[in-house]
């Protein structure tokens, strides 16, 4: 990885301060960013990019990128416990065209390539302390009537993904979709957990 050179007191690249630059100037350091700054990590699906601005935040930014992820690793970030799991601090987003930009925290660490024994226990630590937030109502972690993104609503992005706190909705989506004619499945008996629903080696430091 290239090191980031030209940095001042504050850990910054006197290119750019994350926290007073403006939209206009993150996007146009976003689509031409100096030699000097790290390397960016090009993540396939939807085309989005990370990239790190100074030491102290990262940019996510691509068409893949959504207000819903934002606000969910807003609440992510309140509710877990750091000794646990670690999510970054969120800073800020904002739409430019098609391509949304999440500015958060950058958090130094190695991606990991291959799960150990350890990483699968310790994966699991995790998942389980998530599953420890419950919720009568289906949706995004950050609320707010937000569309439903990940594994399970890849098909698309209308309005039909937004599940807006409603258990019938969660039902339709999924009884529609059964092949087996008198199968139905209900959730009205269920609580709903908090779910990472990507948990790959990628996403993993």
């Amino acid at each position: 990885m290239a090191t980031l050179q030209s940095i001042d007191g504050n850990g910054c690249s006197s290119e750019l301060y994350y926290d007073t630059a403006t939209d206009a100037e993150i996007v146009a350091y976003c689509s031409n960013p100096p030699s000097t700054t790290l390397e960016a990590i090009h993540l396939g699906k939807y085309s989005n990019t990370v990239i790190p601005i100074c030491y102290q935040a990262v940019v996510k930014y691509g068409p893949g990128v959504k207000i819903e992820e934002y606000t969910n690793l807003q609440k992510a970030y309140q509710l877990l416990d750091p000794s646990i799991v670690r999510v970054p601090q969120p800073y800020r987003f904002f739409q430019d065209g098609a391509l949304g930009y999440l500015v958060m925290e950058y958090m130094e660490g190695t991606v990991i390539e291959e799960l150990t024994a350890s990483h699968i226990t310790k994966v699991g630590q995790a998942l389980s302390h998530f599953s420890s937030f419950q919720s009568y109502q289906p949706g995004p972690l950050g609320g707010g009537g937000g569309v439903s993104r990940g594994l399970l609503w890849s098909e698309g992005t209308t309005t039909e993904y937004s599940l807006c706190g409603s258990i019938e909705k969660l039902e339709h989506w999924f009884n529609r979709r059964i092949e087996h004619d008198g199968l139905r499945l209900s959730f009205k008996e269920c609580s709903f957990v908090f779910c990472h629903l990507d948990i790959t080696p990628r996403n993993i430091l």
